[in-house]
């Protein structure tokens, strides 16, 4: 169940704010969750083409349906072998699963601040910084015994996003409009998130949780794409990607349209 309001306050032609409030019933968890935002508009300059936004919120991410039946899935047995592939080190050593304390729905608090602003008559800037913390995320960790040992299921899990973007579009009418950014993020949190384990691929191994980079985590990226106006109503669109934190590739993509 969810209900969510939002009111909109023009306070005058410069200021603009908008303020909002949404209710959630999380059945699985057992838990009612109420998030509030708040965003502006503000336009400093008479031109009316430099505009800063901004805005600040409160989400609460839903809990997986895999949560809730986590305890009834097929136990884990675990046998470690030597460097001969025969002998056995360790085990066989049986892993239950097992739920922590009462679980909470993952909460993140995001900001964001953009300012767009005219270079020429024909180039428009952007400068925009996003910030997103999150708590109370869904993680697997392993603890051992004698003999045996259990998988667990808490609410421990916790990271962190951060982007700063520069963004320029060009536009003019003999030369087509042309986009071309460069993003710098940062993406941290726990590795062993509930997604590796109760996903569509599974990690088969549970290791020690640890707090670092995410899979997802580029810390560079540079995007520029455009669009030509070429007679006979063909427009031709290039678009070029640099980017860390993947392995490399090359790939020209090249669309043409032609319309009749």
């Amino acid at each position: 169940f969810s209900l969510f309001v939002e009111d909109r306050w023009v306070v005058n032609k410069k200021l603009t704010v908008e303020a909002g409030l949404r209710f959630d019933r999380d059945g699985l968890a057992r838990q009612n969750a109420i998030a509030p935002r708040l965003s502006f508009l503000y336009l400093p300059l008479r031109n009316n083409a430099t505009i800063i936004r901004g805005g600040i919120g409160l989400f609460y991410d839903r809990a997986p349906m895999s949560v809730g039946y986590f305890g009834q899935l097929p136990e884990r047995t675990v046998t470690t072998f030597g460097a001969d592939g025969s002998s056995i080190a360790d085990g066989p050593r049986r892993f239950a699963n097992r739920v922590g304390a009462r679980l909470h729905n993952p909460r993140s608090v995001r900001a964001s601040l953009q300012i767009d602003l005219p270079i020429t008559k024909n180039l428009t800037g952007r400068i925009g910084y996003l910030q997103r913390s999150t708590i109370d995320d869904f993680i697997v960790d392993s603890i051992e015994g004698l003999g045996e040992g259990a998988l667990v299921l808490s609410n421990l899990g916790r990271a962190r996003y951060r982007e700063l973007q520069l963004l320029a579009v060009y536009d003019n009418p003999i030369t087509g409009k042309w986009n071309a950014s460069y993003v710098w993020s940062n993406a941290q949190g726990d590795l062993n998130s509930v997604d590796n384990f109760l996903g569509d691929f599974p990690a088969f191994v549970v290791r020690p949780n640890e707090y670092g980079p995410q899979p997802f985590d580029a810390r560079h990226r540079f995007l520029a794409y455009g669009q030509l106006r070429a007679r006979y109503d063909i427009d031709i669109s290039p678009l070029v990607e640099i980017r860390s934190g993947f392995p490399f590739s090359l790939a020209i993509p090249c669309r043409l349209f032609i319309s009749r």
